[in-house]
Order: C-alpha cells, then sequence, then structure tokens
C-alpha cells in the first residue's frame, strides 16, 4: 500500500468527484447496538475475507488536516447494478473496528447505517466513507459491509501504516493521543470545527514576559469570490480549522483573546477574551448568519471601505492596552519600578484578499515602541499572493507572513510562532 503522507491542499474541496457518487439521499444513522450484538463478527472474521456482497474496499494513505491531525480514510464503493440484480433494499451497514500491531482493539465498532430515502441511480457506485484519527503506526483493519434485507455480508481485514512526518517541524506532537478515534457524522459548521474532537496537543509557551495574544480571523472573502457558495464553504473551513488549532496555544505567562471579522459587512462579529475554552455555540451561531449570497445594502454603499476598516480593527487593538492586565501596577494603581509592559502579539488569519475597485487602501502607521509582534497566516487560492491586498495594509508593521498551500506548511508556521513565543 502506498503509505505516503497527503496534505490538505486549497484546491482539493473545489473539485468535483467524476466516477463515484457518495450516498446522497440515504439516511445516515449509527446501528443500533442490539442489532449490532447480533451479529457474529468474530466468527465472520475467523472465516477469513469474504465477499457475498459485491464490493470494493480502500484505505487512502493518511491525510494531515490543517488541524494537524493525522486522519485515515475508509472507503466502502458497492456497484449499484449490484443492489439492482439482487432486488434488495438498500439497507446496508459498514462496521469498521482498528486494531494496534499487537492485535489489541484500539476502538469499538464504528457502525454507519443507511437507509435509502429514494431510489438509487442507474450506474455508478455507491461510496460510503469512515474517517479516523490516528497516531504513527502500524495497524489492521476490520472492514465489513452488511445488508440487512438479505442477511448478506462482505468481510476485509488489512494492514495499513501511519508513518511519522519526515523532518518534522513538531516532534511528539502525538505522545499523549489515542492510537485511533472515529470520527462521527456532523452537520452544518460543526463538519468544520469538530466539537466533538479534544485535541490535547502540546502546544505550550513558557514565556519570560508576559504575552497579550491575539487571534485576527477573517471570515470573510476576496471580492472576485463573493457570492460562490462552494468557496465560501472552503474559506469557512480553513478559518475554522486554523482557529480551533491556535486555540490550543497555552500561554503559562499571558492570555489569548479571539476576534472574529467580517470584512464584507465591515463588522466584528465575534469577541472572546481568555480562551478556555472558545465559546463554540455563540461562535457557530453567529458563522451561521454570514450567507454568501446574499449583501445587504448597507455593505454594498459602503464595500470601498472594506480595508479600512481591517486597518482600523488592528490599529485599534494595537494602540489599547488590556485593562484587565495588572502585571505591571502596584496595588494603588501606578506602574511598578522596572515593571516591564506586556507584549502584544497578534496573529493574523485571512485568505488572500483583493478590495473593490476605488477602495482605499492607505496602509497602517505602526504605534511607537516596539512593544508587539505581528503575524500573518496566509492563505492562498491559486495566484493569491500575487494580488493580495490585505497584506500591503500591514506591512509597515514588518509582519512574519507564512503564505499557506498546504497543511505542512501551517505546520511549519505554528512551528515558528511557537518557537518565537518562547523567546519571548
Amino acid at each position: 500500500m502506498n503509505i505516503c503522507l497527503r496534505h490538505h491542499f486549497w484546491l482539493m474541496f473545489l473539485v468535483l468527484p467524476a466516477l463515484s457518487l457518495p450516498a446522497k439521499g440515504q439516511k445516515q444513522e449509527r446501528l443500533p447496538p442490539e442489532i449490532l450484538a447480533t451479529l457474529p463478527l468474530e466468527e465472520w472474521a475467523r472465516q477469513g475475507d469474504q465477499a457475498q456482497i459485491e464490493w470494493k474496499v480502500r484505505i487512502f494513505p493518511p491525510l494531515l488536516t490543517i488541524g494537524q491531525r493525522l486522519m485515515s480514510e475508509f472507503e466502502v464503493s458497492v456497484p449499484v447494478r449490484e443492489l439492482r440484480r439482487r432486488g434488495t433494499s438498500q439497507d446496508l451497514s459498514v462496521i469498521v473496528r482498528i486494531a494496534g500491531s499487537g492485535g489489541n482493539w484500539l476502538t469499538e465498532n464504528h457502525t454507519l447505517r443507511y437507509l435509502a430515502e429514494r431510489e438509487a441511480p442507474k450506474r455508478g457506485n455507491l461510496v460510503y466513507s469512515v474517517q479516523a484519527l490516528m497516531r504513527p503506526g502500524e495497524y489492521r483493519a476490520r472492514v465489513v459491509l452488511y445488508d440487512h434485507a438479505g442477511s448478506l455480508h462482505s468481510l476485509t481485514s488489512r494492514k495499513f501504516k501511519v508513518p511519522e512526518l519526515r523532518n518534522d517541524p513538531l516532534p511528539g506532537l502525538y505522545s499523549d493521543l489515542p492510537g485511533a478515534q472515529f470520527l462521527p457524522a456532523q452537520q452544518g459548521l460543526d463538519v468544520y470545527y469538530r466539537p466533538d474532537v479534544v485535541s490535547p496537543l502540546p502546544l505550550h509557551a513558557a514565556t519570560r514576559r508576559r504575552v497579550e495574544l491575539e487571534l485576527l480571523v477573517n471570515f470573510s472573502q476576496t471580492e472576485e469570490l463573493l457570492g460562490r457558495r462552494r468557496a465560501h464553504a472552503y474559506n469557512m473551513r480553513t478559518m475554522l480549522e486554523t482557529l480551533k488549532l491556535f486555540c490550543g496555544i497555552g500561554l503559562r505567562n499571558g492570555s489569548l483573546r479571539v476576534s472574529g471579522l467580517d470584512l464584507v459587512e465591515r463588522r466584528v462579529v465575534f469577541e472572546q477574551e481568555n480562551i478556555a475554552p472558545l465559546d463554540w455555540p455563540r461562535l457557530r451561531a453567529t458563522l451561521e448568519k454570514m450567507n454568501p449570497s446574499m449583501v445587504t445594502a448597507k455593505a454594498l454603499g459602503g464595500r470601498r471601505q472594506n480595508a479600512m476598516f481591517f486597518r482600523d480593527v488592528l490599529e485599534q487593538r494595537l494602540n489599547a492596552g488590556d485593562p484587565a492586565d495588572s502585571s505591571a501596577v502596584n496595588g494603588n494603581g501606578f506602574p511598578q519600578p522596572g515593571a516591564e509592559p506586556p507584549l502584544r502579539v497578534f496573529i493574523i488569519i485571512s485568505s488572500a484578499m483583493r478590495f473593490p475597485h476605488g477602495a482605499e487602501r492607505r496602509p497602517i502607521v505602526p504605534p511607537p515602541g516596539a512593544n508587539w509582534r505581528v503575524y500573518h497566516i496566509r492563505y492562498e487560492f491559486g495566484w493569491g499572493g500575487m494580488w493580495d491586498e490585505l497584506h500591503g495594509l500591514i506591512k509597515p508593521l514588518r509582519p512574519k507572513r507564512f503564505d499557506i498551500y498546504t497543511s505542512l506548511d501551517v505546520r511549519k508556521a505554528l512551528a515558528a510562532i511557537l518557537t518565537d513565543l518562547r523567546k519571548m
């Protein structure tokens, strides 16, 4: 099996599958435990690989997600002609279980039951996918397809490997994680943020001085892609996965704050201080109101001010101190003798942006002193770096920019920022 590690690429979500049909028009649910208990899975496994139902099983090379987890995908493909030939109803269950190299089961049986809500297409394949977050190592997967109507099954046992990253900029990142964790089906923005997945990655930064870190996330799209739902969905996915990852930075001498921006509507859509953890229900409720196909009259009328809105927000943040911070004052509210003020660090997370024709693009004026640092995580869309105008607004701040094309680029950026923080 090919075990080359795949990386999250910008365009991968904009390409439509051409050969296979996902199991659309079918209801997906977990197989009830009482039904699962009646299936003699261990007896079937002792009989070796079987194919009473025509099928094809693929275990893809692991994918490095933007959230820096290694994800394996188990795909079951069933020809539609097989279902039509037997004339049985489409009531199928896919059951997957993963064992370690020593043979011990690392997971319970993960089940997905598919009940047809409409007639299957006349040709092609029905494709069912199960995903699991993995730790590097060697594994064995048992995959079962069961037809409830015909009481038929197919089973296979496959070995697969999740390799370590070569020249890993963040070695040991998975040492405290479980060997395997299945991803349950989710709906809406939960598919991107994955609130069900807790990622205790060791992203600690013990700084010498107090650091006030703020994540500024731009949830809006560049001018050319406004109104395109697929581009909006991908942008939302990258922003949320990156936000969740960077929210995991643990400052032992500082604070972490998040601000979400909508440059099209020129508003701050979300703010939270002292992230522990992120208030996902509140953020989700806000982002669900961002309709890519509908722009308000107010937004259209003032769209030439989009760039200046971003500049003004960042300028305000740069010039504002943290009123809650008491690390540099004494009990009477006066500065401590020799106290060093906290360092303000901003991580800007955005896709490459172009603003409307005629928009004002005056760069920000750096505040006096050097008590701040700025990082720019810029997701590239095709040739984005050739025309990104957001970076021009912040160029006087001399930000350290990271151009992101793959999830490995995210990992390198995170490693570089953590290294810098640990020196502060």
